[in-house]
């Protein structure tokens, strides 16, 4: 049974960017340094040929094109992701998970993808134990959208209380109408997922704030994508209300979400 992506936790930007120029990052030594260590530590010996591939990611990230369209690997979004200390918290509970085969990392564009989603064009979406993005957008727009998905799998796989947050949206997916408790079991499933979503949309605007005082060339970098429609940055509160409730995107009753929508 395909899923409704409303009821997914979804970042919902369509992305219908044209291509950019060259924008390359002279990043400090400290960073580069900061996140070759991350890697060094998280990746076990036995993972010898990964932990290379992680070490040259990084290594090439200096004359990346953060502007140029995908594909991109997964090991230089990671990357990228690893580069700012809210990064490498995350990723420091997810990697154990991914190294193990009990996370995955998917294309919105692969077949997996389509045999969940009833519709649409999404930036990202998690669905068990799975990560989803879109990568053949840039790599800029694709380390905001996986750190945000990112956040959603934390929160579902080892968060407190992520396995019954998880059970409650599964439980609205598989309801009919003639079930009793209907009314109950959505409202139990838009609650988990408008705080879910304002938790992710916090998330990737704090990556994108970091990337920026790590280094002040992202400012105009994420303006440029911002400016060409591929990222949202800053995402507001009023942002995140709109997208819960507008039709093309969660489409929840608005008494629901201004009721559950943190302040």
């Amino acid at each position: 049974m395909k899923i409704a992506p409303f009821i997914l936790a979804l970042s919902v930007s369509f992305l219908c960017a044209e291509a950019f120029a060259v924008a390359r990052l002279s990043l400090s030594d400290q960073a580069v340094e900061s996140a070759i260590q991350f890697w060094q530590r998280e990746i076990p010996e036995s993972k010898s040929d990964l932990k290379k591939t992680f070490e040259n990611e990084i290594g090439a990230i200096q004359k990346t094109n953060w502007l140029e369209k995908g594909p991109h690997r997964i090991e230089k979004t990671l990357s990228g992701i690893s580069l700012v200390a809210s990064g490498r918290k995350l990723l420091s509970v997810l990697i154990p998970l991914w190294l193990k085969g009990e996370l995955t990392f998917l294309s919105t564009l692969s077949k997996e993808a389509k045999a969940i989603l009833d519709e649409g064009n999404t930036a990202g979406f998690y669905y068990r134990s799975q990560i989803f993005t879109d990568d053949s957008v840039s790599l800029i727009a694709l380390v905001g959208s996986t750190f945000h998905e990112a956040t959603h799998a934390e929160e579902y796989l080892v968060g407190e209380g992520g396995k019954g947050k998880w059970k409650a949206i599964e439980a609205a997916q598989a309801l009919r109408e003639s079930d009793e408790d209907v009314v109950a079991i959505r409202e139990a499933a838009t609650r988990v997922v408008v705080q879910s979503e304002h938790r992710a949309y916090l998330a990737q605007n704090q990556i994108y704030e970091e990337l920026i005082a790590m280094d002040s060339d992202f400012k105009d970098l994420i303006r440029l994508a911002v400016d060409n429609e591929e990222i949202s940055f800053p995402v507001t509160q009023k942002d995140i209300r709109s997208l819960l409730t507008k039709p093309r995107g969660f489409n929840f009753p608005e008494t629901l979400v201004d009721r559950y929508l943190p302040k």
